[in-house]
């Protein structure tokens, strides 16, 4: 493989890990939500009942967050993560679909990109590994040395993260 390809791959796949984080929930108004809409919703302890015995869990938890189906009537329909599958090192989500009727739902919220959140993590991210760079780089460089020089000086490079004394 490409050592070109792999290197904007691997800074795109750290990037988006970093971000992924970066979310909030904001106020959304439950009658206009659109199907793949991520929602995060405080239900009734009547509701929270209710989902616990459709997913067969013990105890209702009053917040539910999953991801808008449809809506039918006064019912709206979201698919809730019920539990994870491992198959090795994969890890696989299991979700059902619940119906929620609407006067059940206290508050509802959906899930969005914080671009300043976002934003100070990628930027603190670069300074950091720009920090780095600069380190390893310095002791390198910048020290003014004869291309024609026959006898360069030898160059040795050694982080300390560890110290251990023994005896003495």
């Amino acid at each position: 493989m490409d050592k070109k390809l792999t290197r904007p791959m691997l800074l795109a796949l750290t990037i988006a890990a970093m971000s992924s984080g970066c979310y909030r929930y904001v106020p959304a108004d439950v009658e206009v939500a659109p199907p793949g809409m991520d929602v995060r919703m405080l239900v009734t302890r009547n509701g929270a009942r209710e989902f616990a015995d459709a997913v067969g869990v013990d105890g209702g938890e009053p917040i539910v967050n999953g991801t808008v189906v449809s809506r039918e009537g006064d019912d709206l329909l979201v698919r809730v993560p019920v539990t994870q599958r491992q198959d090795g090192f994969i890890t696989n989500r299991i979700e059902q679909s619940v119906r929620f009727p609407i006067g059940e739902i206290v508050s509802f919220q959906r899930r969005e990109l914080n671009g300043a959140a976002t934003g100070l993590l990628i930027g603190g991210a670069a300074a950091v590994v720009a920090g780095l760079v600069a380190i390893i780089v310095d002791p390198f460089g910048g020290d003014g040395l004869d291309p024609g020089d026959p006898d360069p000086p030898d160059f040795s490079f050694q982080l300390d993260f560890v110290s251990l004394l023994f005896g003495r």
